[in-house]
């Protein structure tokens, strides 16, 4: 009765975040949300709330991946793959190293491999944050997109990174070859059994659609289940499950153009159903860092004044060090494969893209996951400095959610409708 009490609870967080927005239009609806969870954690049944990061990856984060990967057409991701894999691996990587280098010069005396995997906790990016900012602004249409792009695939990236971090951490050594042979095992694999599996699924829903008596009945739920299954598929075959929802979604995509003609009642119904979902699931995220707070705050008291101030300019020179690394990455770039996302090199309109898109690395639910997932005990003994880890993370999701919420609005146009309500009352007319 408690776990329903809870769901009930944080789907009451998000409902009442969303009546409270428009009153308050300047303050972003997940900075609500973050008040709402921390507010909440004052009630009895939320004390000694703990996330369990397994369950958190499979029953929100993989849903929301899908639901992704269904909104961008396949033709686009094709069109794009070089872009992709710039924005999701390669931009991911550098950014990490940056992460890695601000860390080793800190006082605070960790092992690589932590100070690694610190770095592949803050690597994802959460464009569905910046979209929460940015309503009733108008940001740059390739801008946008490239957001979207770097954030569907870079969530796996940082959690290949990270398995990666604690794997050196535990044997002490990692070849180069090896961690390079995991990645694409893990990544290319994971893009496979999704893609598969999900072509086996489009094959017996388009199949009921042509011969079942009641197609709705038994596809829409079939195709809510789809993430879930392929999920636990991939993760037991060892590879990403979040690049395996990811593929599943693009395929479910292009399953949507090919009946949007033969079964569009059941397209709307399924669409509705995903999009409705995926917002409610996105606000529950940032509920649950707001839960999370009070028990980070305090655990910051046990290392006293100077050793939370470390931490607290710990996670600013990240979050700085990833702002950086993300305009000097865009300014510099001269592919031209990236002039329709970021305007022309060495203009002022490049420039322009850059700043906004260092902003907008914006940190969110993947994050606050990979940080709850790290595991208390490895070899039988406690992993060190995991309280720090999770703290600077939880630090750095908030400030780059408070400097873009304050630095996004003041940089972009307030959006105009292109005819007034004059025109619309004309034309209905």
């Amino acid at each position: 009765m408690s776990i329903l009490l809870i769901i009930a609870l944080l789907v009451g967080a998000v409902v009442a975040a969303n009546i409270v927005q428009p009153f308050v239009k300047r303050i972003p609806e997940a900075l609500i949300l973050i008040v709402i969870g921390a507010l909440f954690s004052i009630l009895p049944i939320f004390h000694g709330f703990q996330i369990n990061s397994e369950f958190f990856l499979f029953l929100i984060i993989a849903p929301i991946m899908f639901q992704e990967g269904q909104s961008h057409p396949y033709n686009t991701i094709r069109k794009h793959a070089k872009t992709i894999i710039q924005l999701s691996v390669v931009l991911a990587l550098f950014t990490m190293v940056l992460v890695a280098l601000v860390n080793a010069n800190f006082p605070t005396k960790w092992p690589l491999a932590l100070t690694i995997a610190l770095a592949a906790i803050v690597v994802p990016t959460d464009a569905v944050a910046v979209k929460s900012m940015t309503k009733g602004l108008t940001m740059p249409k390739g801008l946008n997109q490239s957001l979207e792009l770097e954030s569907l695939f870079n969530d796996a990236t940082g959690i290949v990174l990270l398995d990666l971090a604690l794997s050196f951490f535990t044997k002490g050594s990692l070849s180069p070859m090896t961690g390079i042979g995991y990645f694409l095992f893990v990544s290319l694999g994971g893009l496979l059994v999704g893609a598969l599996l999900s072509l086996l699924v489009v094959g017996l829903r388009m199949y009921l659609n042509f011969h079942a008596t009641s197609a709705k009945a038994t596809t829409i739920p079939l195709n809510l289940l789809t993430p879930f299954v392929i999920y636990i598929v991939a993760e037991h075959l060892g590879t990403s499950g979040i690049l395996a929802v990811v593929a599943a979604g693009l395929v479910h995509n292009w399953e949507h153009s090919k009946l949007q003609l033969i079964a569009t009642e059941s397209q709307i119904v399924t669409a509705t159903i995903w999009q409705t979902t995926t917002t409610v699931l996105n606000g529950i995220v940032f509920v649950i860092l707001g839960l999370a707070l009070p028990a980070i705050f305090k655990t910051m008291t046990h290392f006293g004044w100077i050793g939370s101030l470390i931490l607290i300019a710990l996670a600013g020179a990240i979050y700085l060090a990833m702002f950086l690394g993300r305009f000097l990455w865009v300014t510099l770039q001269s592919d031209q494969n990236l002039t329709e996302f970021f305007g022309k090199k060495h203009t002022k309109n490049r420039r322009v893209r850059a700043r906004l898109f260092g902003l907008s690395g914006v940190h969110g639910a993947v994050t606050l996951a990979l940080a709850m997932s790290l595991p208390a005990k490895i070899n039988g003994r406690p992993l060190p400095f995991l309280d720090e880890i999770q703290i600077v993370a939880t630090l750095v999701i908030l400030i780059s959610l408070a400097v873009a919420s304050v630095a996004l609005p003041l940089l972009l146009k307030k959006e105009t409708a292109d005819f007034s309500p004059e025109d619309l009352d004309r034309v209905r007319k």
